[in-house]
């Protein structure tokens, strides 16, 4: 299975700086629920990073943070670029009977 690792709030950083990230201030998606590759382009980074965001926004208090937020991608130790990340927020309706 693949390692997969990303670092937020990478809107300052530039690609020469991407190798200067410290494994420590990285984060690891602890279990991906599919089988990324470093050979991925496209779609499948997209979905890696949308589910990076996913696990950032639920187990590292990104509920808290200002979105859009950019994140730098790593797969197996290869980086895989830097990425804006939107959150979306889905209204939730309630309804009760007024009599």
């Amino acid at each position: 299975m693949a390692i997969v690792k990303y670092y937020t709030h990478a809107d300052l950083v530039d690609e020469a700086e991407y190798s200067q990230i410290d494994d420590d201030d990285k984060y690891t998606l602890s279990e991906p629920e599919i089988e990324y590759s470093p050979d991925d382009t496209g779609f499948d980074l997209r979905t890696c990073v949308q589910e990076c965001a996913s696990d950032y926004h639920d187990h590292h208090d990104g509920w808290e943070d200002e979105w859009p937020i950019y994140f730098i991608l790593w797969i197996n130790g290869a980086c895989k670029g830097k990425f804006c990340v939107e959150l979306e927020h889905e209204p939730v309706f309630t309804a009760t009977l007024d009599n």
